[in-house]
């Protein structure tokens, strides 16, 4: 579905843009798309708890976020700086702050998602949309 974006994207700038400037931006855009799905496995995977065997540690959980949740911000910054024919080690740069930007929403928005719901975990009902339900031997998958 979100190639559909992309064609209107293309159509619309087709005439406008040098062919090498719109290849160059799919490029990009099937890099992203793929980081995307990537981080949305791992994150699927996780939170199927019956299918996993430990939590995931921190490098892994902020791996999943980068590619999850830092892809929109990245592919907004690394189109502009495209299309501003930005060096690369500047957009390399600010994508790299746009993804940490990203990320830091998404691990603040896991938190409250666990801390911010105390009465639900007190009655064993869903400490939040992120994270399945917690069993009443405790929390035993706490990432996604």
């Amino acid at each position: 579905m979100y190639f559909v974006s992309w064609y209107s994207l293309m159509r619309k700038y087709e005439d406008i843009l040098p062919k090498q400037k719109l290849t160059r931006l799919f490029k990009i855009y099937i890099q992203e798309m793929n980081n995307t799905h990537v981080g949305h496995a791992w994150s699927s995977y996780w939170h199927n708890c019956d299918k996993i065997v430990h939590i995931p540690t921190e490098n892994q959980y902020l791996s999943m976020a980068i590619h999850r949740y830092g892809t929109l911000a990245r592919l907004a910054v690394r189109f502009t700086c495209e299309i501003l024919n930005l060096p690369f080690e500047v957009q390399k740069k600010l994508a790299s702050f746009s993804e940490r930007i990203a990320v830091a929403f998404q691990i603040h928005s896991d938190v409250l998602d666990i801390i911010g719901k105390t009465e639900h975990v007190e009655k064993n009902e869903s400490i939040g949309n992120d994270i399945k339900k917690v069993p009443k031997e405790g929390l035993n998958c706490l990432f996604y």
